[in-house]
């Protein structure tokens, strides 16, 4: 009939990040400002969410200046934001009817400039508390209110000295918990009139312990405090409370991880976390009883992972094994949606190994197994029911980040490291025997190279000669004599472990390159492209997808398709998946069902 349901489909996520607001307006999740996690990049971008999943980008620069440990509010029908530090610390004030254009309300406000405070509404007013302007040294004690977010005016009252503490209204009182004086962390408990007149120490012994850059939440008639840190580390657990006085542990390690300095906001009946410091876990999680969490995601089915191998077969996309510890087979018809299909594979954990299309089968070849070198081969007909192949002549050497491929109705296996680099080349008719066709290639040794057929040739991209991230580029008709190939135009830089695809553009034949890791150990995300009889141009220097390695790529249906990988600098494994028509846009798949309402 008539019904019309909007669907919010956005593949672009905010980068992870602490000291950065998020409160709940206009039935929305809004995240503003903050730290880029692992870096001193000051943000003042404004995103938003109806779900908590799908988060789009309102603007990717603000009024405002770039700042963290700031504060927003909601007064009055718009967003307010309060103080920060942007590499000086602020007091002025702005506000923003739609989060996108922001009006300058205060560029000084009565209160000295400070970050690391605490900012509420009550009583038609907004009040500003505490903060620091040097937090390893000092903070402030003072109270601030104001009825119009412009005119400001000091209560004369002062409570504790407190900055990265907690504050809000539960009860029909003020509450401040925790914190630090800028020497030491705290735990206590105060309460505040609505006057600002008087200060009342409710606790100075919880059950918790003293912390700060905690975060604390009314919902279900009760306080809720989650994570924090403490002299000695970020902390999972998470305390309860329904006077503010008497406090019960409620988890002792959450699900969320060990963090602080991340937000705790009630959106849609839950209670939302969302990022945090360095340490803890780059997630958004929502509860509705503080004890089970959902962590809504775009990424794939399958767990995060590298150095696995996807091919195409039978119509499906399959992806094999991965570091750490892979021995599952996935399937999936579109990139989007995977399916397990076997969760312990007869090949054992699998890692840098070769998967290819051969013969009407799928084929297992070497890689590590167990965490050792491997020259095993197996064959699948259908991607679930795997079988060792034996052999009774000699095979090449187990192996790992070697490359398999097929060409003249051939396999043929290139390079790879067994513990030195290798550049011998072999070759099977059936999968099972192997001939060594060349102890020694015209190239260098090397692993984590690329090798495909393209324009009808053999062609052998880059890799690593265990000195060396190489640049070179040789081809081969008959994969044997090798010569190295020169091209103009914008020539990819040297690196190993990247992606090189080849698929059919209606009728032009494409390669791209596809990122990888560089000598410097800088995690790429450049994409080039090379035509038949061309020369190399730069696509991308940037991509949407984050800079990787022991990422997968491959054609499908006229589009590139980028799985997974691992930025090892971060420590950050991925199991999200990138789809591209034309190399340098890139969209992340995401898949589900939309309920259309009654």
């Amino acid at each position: 009939g008539n019904k019309v349901s909007r669907a919010v489909l956005n593949a672009k996520d905010f980068p992870y990040r602490s000291g950065h607001q998020v409160v709940a307006f206009d039935d929305k999740l809004w995240l503003i400002g903050g730290r880029e996690k692992g870096t001193l990049r000051f943000k003042n971008d404004v995103w938003y969410s109806t779900d908590g999943l799908n988060w789009i980008q309102a603007t990717a620069e603000a009024g405002f200046s770039a700042r963290y440990d700031h504060q927003v509010v909601t007064f009055n029908n718009k967003l307010w934001l309060v103080g920060g530090y942007d590499g000086a610390y602020k007091n002025d004030v702005w506000s923003s009817a739609d989060g996108v254009t922001w009006t300058s309300e205060a560029s000084s406000a009565g209160f000295s400039p400070r970050a690391r405070h605490q900012a509420i509404v009550q009583s038609g007013q907004i009040w500003v508390y505490g903060g620091t302007d040097d937090p390893l040294v000092d903070a402030f004690r003072d109270t601030w209110r104001s009825s119009d977010g412009r005119n400001w005016t000091d209560t004369k009252q002062v409570g504790p000295a407190r900055h990265s503490h907690q504050m809000l209204v539960f009860d029909n009182q003020i509450f401040v918990i925790g914190g630090s004086t800028g020497t030491a962390a705290q735990n206590d408990v105060w309460t505040m009139s609505n006057g600002g007149d008087l200060w009342t120490k409710v606790t100075d012994s919880p059950v918790f312990s003293a912390r700060y850059g905690h975060r604390v939440a009314v919902y279900n008639s009760a306080l809720w405090l989650v994570g924090g840190g403490t002299s000695l580390s970020e902390q999972d657990d998470i305390y309860t409370s329904t006077d503010g006085e008497i406090w019960e542990l409620a988890d002792a390690s959450a699900s969320i991880g060990a963090r602080s300095n991340h937000q705790l906001a009630l959106f849609d009946d839950m209670l939302w976390v969302i990022g945090g410091n360095e340490s803890s876990f780059d997630s958004i999680s929502s509860s509705r009883n503080l004890t089970d969490w959902e962590s809504p995601t775009l990424m794939a089915e399958f767990s995060a992972r590298s150095y696995h191998r996807v091919a195409s077969f039978k119509n499906k996309l399959w992806l094999t094994g991965g570091y750490p510890d892979k021995r599952d087979v996935w399937s999936s018809l579109d990139g989007v949606n995977w399916e397990l299909e076997k969760a312990d594979a007869g090949f054992g954990t699998r890692d840098l190994h070769q998967l290819v299309v051969f013969d009407g089968m799928l084929w297992v070849i070497g890689g590590f197994k167990n965490g050792g070198y491997s020259n095993e081969v197996w064959s699948s007909s259908d991607g679930i029911n795997w079988i060792e192949r034996e052999s009774i002549n000699d095979r090449f050497d187990a192996r790992v980040g070697h490359e398999v491929l097929v060409f003249d109705n051939t396999l043929w296996l290139i390079g790879g490291y067994d513990g030195a680099p290798k550049n011998d080349i072999w070759s099977s008719e059936n999968g099972i025997d192997w001939i060594e066709r060349t102890s020694s290639a015209s190239f260098s040794a090397r692993s984590g190279h690329q090798v495909v057929v393209f324009d009808d040739r053999l062609l052998l991209i880059g890799g690593y000669d265990n000195t060396n991230y190489l640049d070179d580029v040789w081809s081969s008709a008959d994969g044997i004599s090798w010569e190295e190939e020169s091209y103009a135009g914008s020539r990819f830089s040297p690196r190993g472990e990247h992606q090189v695809v080849v698929f059919r553009d209606q009728t032009v034949e494409a390669l791209w390159l596809i990122g990888g890791v560089d000598a410097d150990d800088n995690m790429l995300n450049d994409v080039y492209s090379l035509s038949p009889g061309g020369n190399w141009g730069l696509v991308t220097s940037n991509a949407d997808f984050s800079g990787r390695t022991g990422h997968q790529a491959v054609g499908l249906n006229g589009k590139a398709v980028l799985i997974g990988g691992e930025d090892w600098n971060d420590g950050v494994s991925y199991n999200d998946v990138w789809v591209s028509i034309n190399g340098r846009e890139w969209r992340q798949a995401i898949g589900g069902a939309l309920t259309l309402p009654r």
